[in-house]
């Protein structure tokens, strides 16, 4: 996350696949098929809220019930605006893992109010 995208479908400089509801059915075949090959998978949600109140921020010397509990009460509040996916495979000519060609993808979503048609 952190909205460095640009107007040209890139972050940070790499290539993005903008999906939509004309390119979804394509963009999700390519994606599970990247997925089953790929050494691992990042995953970034950027929601409509980070925490639900200053109380509610979390700190490194918090226990880990603590912070799951902080975190938990944060996602079930805000909701999922956009949700990026990148699979990562093993290239041995650079010996690094490299991003899959034509991923990663942002998929984005609706805030719930609009399909209530209510106002946030």
């Amino acid at each position: 996350g952190g909205g460095d995208e640009a107007g040209d479908g890139s972050v940070a400089g790499v290539a993005v696949k903008q999906v939509t509801r004309g390119n979804l059915a394509e963009a999700l075949e390519e994606l599970r098929a990247r997925v089953r090959d790929a050494a691992f998978v990042g995953i970034d949600l950027e929601m409509s809220g980070v925490t639900s109140a200053p109380w509610r921020d979390t700190f490194e010397l918090d226990r880990a019930d603590v912070r799951y509990l902080k975190l938990r009460d944060s996602a079930k509040r805000f909701a999922v605006l956009q949700l990026g996916v990148c699979p990562f495979r093993w290239d041995p000519a650079k010996s690094a893992f490299v991003a899959h060609p034509c991923v990663p993808a942002l998929f984005f979503f609706r805030p719930l109010h609009h399909y209530l048609r209510i106002r946030p």
